[in-house]
């Protein structure tokens, strides 16, 4: 019944106009887009409107999300199902108790990251 429901979603977001100024920011943000067949740029920005329909953006440490933001962020995160053969999110990410944070401002890397990194650097 609720796979019905989703795809039906699904079908009437993907009939609705991708907004002008949401390629044009993808365009600017989403440094491969170019690289992408005007097929794969259409696939994606469904993919897109999908998402985040779909998802919750929370940023975290009081960071405020902005359309930019979750629009570069959907963006990028849907370059990674785009050829999936599982269609436009594998069963996994269907999981509704999922949803997506972002870091806020002040936040970094995890420590084990960054001590990493540190090593790389010395490396060198």
């Amino acid at each position: 019944m609720f796979g019905l429901l989703r795809k039906r979603r699904r079908e009437r977001l993907r009939r609705q106009m991708f907004p002008a100024e949401w390629r044009t920011l993808i365009k600017r943000k989403v440094r491969y887009f170019h690289l992408l067949t005007d097929e794969e740029q259409d696939r994606l920005c469904e993919h897109v409107r999908i998402l985040l329909d779909e998802k919750y953006f929370e940023g975290c440490g009081g960071l405020e999300l902005t359309d930019e933001i979750r629009l570069t962020i959907a963006a990028q995160a849907c370059l990674l199902l785009l050829n999936h053969p599982g269609g436009v999110f594998p069963r996994p990410a269907l999981d509704p108790r999922l949803s997506a944070r972002v870091p806020g401002p002040g936040q970094g890397a995890p420590r084990g990251w960054q001590r990493q990194r540190s090593l790389h650097a010395q490396a060198r």
